[in-house]
């Protein structure tokens, strides 16, 4: 029994030390959804340069309500996402959470953010923080892949 009870205390240790390590990303809060909104825009702007006045900011995305992210990621935050020439795709690493068009999404959907998991020969297998399974049927590949999550804006209410 007690042989056991140690077994399954290391194994569970070893386990914990074998997930992904999580990076932080800043998490800033406002009192109004204004507000949180321009400073995401400035924050976009800033990084990934200026864009015309009323298009949309390029590296700038709402995150759906899905609750697959949570509680990193929040349905309505606005996330901040580095552009290509910033964060090459070869250069991604295991923990990172990125944000992508994927493949089975319908025409006009928001992208996906999602954390990297594990890469195999056909892209990387990514997955929720709020899901219990990898997502091994889909892969992220070079061309869906939009960027890394640098910031995350949220109304505070």
């Amino acid at each position: 029994m007690t042989r056991r009870l140690f077994f399954s205390a290391f194994l569970c240790l070893f386990l914990a030390a074998c997930t992904p390590k999580h990076e932080q990303i800043p998490l800033f809060t406002y009192d109004t959804p204004t507000l949180t909104l321009l400073s995401a825009q400035a924050h976009a702007a800033d990084l990934n340069g200026k864009s015309p006045a009323g298009e949309p900011q390029k590296g700038l995305y709402s995150v759906a309500d899905t609750h697959s992210m949570e509680p990193i990621l929040w349905g309505g935050d606005y996330i901040v996402v580095t552009l290509l020439e910033k964060r090459p795709y070869s250069g991604l690493k295991v923990g990172e959470v990125v944000t992508y068009r994927a493949d089975w999404q319908s025409a006009g959907a928001p992208p996906v953010t999602h954390r990297l998991a594990q890469k195999d020969k056909y892209g990387w297998i990514l997955t929720g923080d709020n899901t219990p399974t990898y997502e091994s049927r889909w892969r992220m590949t070079e061309n869906e892949y939009l960027g890394t999550v640098v910031g995350i804006y949220r109304f505070k209410p």
